[in-house]
């Protein structure tokens, strides 16, 4: 019976079926590239929060730093290279938004960029994914009138 629907259609049936499942493995191997690189960028948002945590927990050492950026970027270093990351891949921004005598507003951003190699999506012209992560974040103290502690000064 099977000889003689393949007879009938003289092979037509056979490339149709080789070309969907060509088309069907590329499918699969361009959505492997980007389930793969949106992992990474998972795995650099998980870090990012490490991170952000460890500032949370080292805060009031973070204020009374002569300079609280380098001190985070420090932190931020260590973390990232218990994780597998490389220092240029961390970027610490500290701004100072507001400061009184017993007042204190910084607005923090850690950033982690990465990269995607691709292996499937190589075909169409795409070599890598750039990957970047901004946690954002902030800390405030309000001391209620009592003087905060000015480094260096």
């Amino acid at each position: 019976m099977l000889g003689k629907f393949r007879d009938s259609e003289n092979g037509d049936i056979l490339i149709l079926f080789a070309g969907t499942l060509i088309l069907v493995i590329v499918f699969l191997g361009l959505s492997t590239d980007v389930i793969l690189a949106f992992n990474k960028r998972d795995k650099l948002v998980e870090v990012g929060r490490l991170m952000s945590e460890a500032r949370v927990d080292l805060g009031e050492e973070l204020w009374h730093s002569e300079d609280p950026q380098s001190t985070l970027r420090e932190i931020t270093w260590e973390i990232a290279e218990k994780n597998g990351l490389d220092k240029n891949q961390v970027d610490v921004k500290w701004i100072v938004r507001q400061q009184t005598n017993s007042y204190r507003a910084s607005e923090i951003n850690i950033i982690l960029t990465d990269v995607y190699k691709c292996s499937t999506l190589k075909m169409i012209g795409i070599n890598e994914f750039p990957i970047k992560v901004n946690i954002k974040g902030g800390q405030d103290k309000n001391t209620g009138g009592i003087p905060i502690w000015f480094p260096g000064r």
